[in-house]
């Protein structure tokens, strides 16, 4: 059976570390290696490290930052001394379940071609309530559209085909897995959908990039599903996720609105208007959509953002 080495960018996550790398010695098989990418903590999260290290001399390795670089150039790193057939990119506050391993690694038995397991995965909340992500086993660029191609910790990643589009852009500031997803798949490999969920992914109050940026991550996420929507025309996919990329692209844009109108206004007039007629979603609701077929796009959003900053 094939490998798996497993990266874990660490900053700060003194409290998690013990329960995530316990939850990966568990695993059966074990994992090839673990490698931790300490990110300049200052935290107990490096005296933690070194402590597993020195229990697991041969199968922990500790790589130290000097300054803070981020997790997209931590999992580089990581990636870049990796020897396994696959990559657990696992952030260090997650837990995998028993046997994720070798379920996953089934999944791909026999492939000749390198594979993306995308998977499932249950998140629990900050209030410890908990809510399972189920995959859908649809065509795989429609799968990005719609964000339902796994997280990051939850899926399985081909090494070989990493290191050959130069694994993570570290240049961006959200939207980071999907992009490497996608290039991924740009480039030949293939989807494997594990509809089993076998990573926990535990929130925190502070730590995530959410909702420190919402016009960045807003427009983030439209040039990605415009990159996407520009390839599926290129190939034989283009019919099959063109209302999909339409339809989530304008969502988004709906959404930016609200922090960057004349960027908004732009790319609806560049991408929607006159060539998709949206319909109603959990995030265009029907008030909005009367008016904006009644109204049009600008003069609906003026009227939204009056009513909200009203109500707030």
């Amino acid at each position: 059976m094939k490998t798996v080495s497993v990266v874990v960018p660490c900053y700060n996550v003194g409290e998690y570390q013990r329960d995530c790398l316990d939850s990966v010695m568990a695993q059966i098989p074990s994992a090839l290696e673990i490698i931790c990418v300490d990110d300049h903590s200052s935290d107990e999260t490096l005296a933690i490290l070194d402590d597993y290290e020195k229990k697991w001399p041969g199968r922990i390795t500790v790589i130290r930052h000097l300054t803070n670089r981020g997790a997209p150039s931590s999992r580089n790193d990581g990636m870049r001394v990796a020897r396994g057939d696959y990559i657990q990119f696992l952030d260090a506050d997650d837990v995998l379940l028993p046997g994720k391993f070798m379920h996953q690694l089934q999944l791909v038995e026999g492939e000749e071609q390198p594979m993306l397991v995308a998977a499932s995965f249950t998140r629990k909340r900050v209030n410890g309530t908990s809510i399972e992500h189920q995959i859908a086993q649809v065509q795989p660029l429609q799968a990005l559209i719609n964000s339902g191609l796994g997280i990051t910790s939850a899926n399985l990643w081909p090494r070989k085909a990493l290191l050959g589009i130069g694994g993570w852009d570290e240049k961006l500031g959200s939207s980071q897995e999907y992009n490497l997803m996608f290039r991924l798949i740009k480039c030949g490999v293939g989807v494997a959908f594990d509809t089993e969920s076998k990573t926990i992914i535990r929130e925190r109050v502070s730590g995530s990039i959410t909702h420190k940026d919402p016009p960045g991550n807003c427009r983030r996420f439209i040039d990605l599903r415009v990159q996407i929507l520009r390839y599926g025309r290129e190939t034989s996919a283009g019919k099959a996720i063109e209302k999909a990329a339409l339809q989530v692209i304008f969502e988004w844009i709906h959404f930016l609105y609200r922090y960057d109108s004349e960027a908004a206004k732009a790319l609806y007039a560049e991408h929607i208007r006159g060539q998709y007629r949206p319909r109603y979603s959990k995030l265009l609701n029907w008030k909005f959509m009367v008016l904006y077929r009644l109204l049009g796009f600008e003069t609906a959003e003026k009227i939204r953002v009056r009513l909200f900053s009203r109500s707030a």
